[in-house]
């Protein structure tokens, strides 16, 4: 019989073979419900994101935060990434993730460390 017409008869039979409740197929794989595994870069780069996050800034930064917060507040989130990117360029990675840290949204300080890892921020902030 050739490959493939074995093959097919195969998978025809294993859809048709019925499992009752509480057995389990014999090709079930077991899958772990742990979190995906990441490679070392990944690692390293949420290690370095969580550093920056938990990193405190001098009062008179602080108030500079404040300052950024409400310039960006009436921006989109397009155009709330860019100025946290000029912002990054200008002052530093860890104001920038302080001012997206304040503004409250998640998905925005998500998507400005895709960005800054994106754009190499994090290659000059190691150096």
């Amino acid at each position: 019989m050739p490959p493939n017409k074995q093959n097919e008869e195969e998978l025809h039979k294993r859809e048709s073979q019925e499992i009752l409740p509480g057995e389990e197929s014999p090709e079930v794989l077991e899958v772990s419900q742990e979190s995906p595994i990441e490679s070392p870069s990944e690692e390293k780069a949420n290690d370095l994101r969580q550093e920056i996050e938990n990193m405190d800034l001098p009062d008179d930064k602080k108030d500079e935060v404040e300052n950024h917060v409400k310039s960006a507040g009436a921006f989109e989130d397009d155009k709330k990434i860019e100025y946290l990117l000029e912002v990054a360029k200008n002052q530093g990675v860890v104001m920038a993730v302080k001012t997206a840290q304040k503004m409250n949204d998640p998905y925005l300080l998500d998507l400005l460390h895709d960005k800054l890892t994106e754009e190499g921020y994090y290659k000059e902030f190691k150096k």
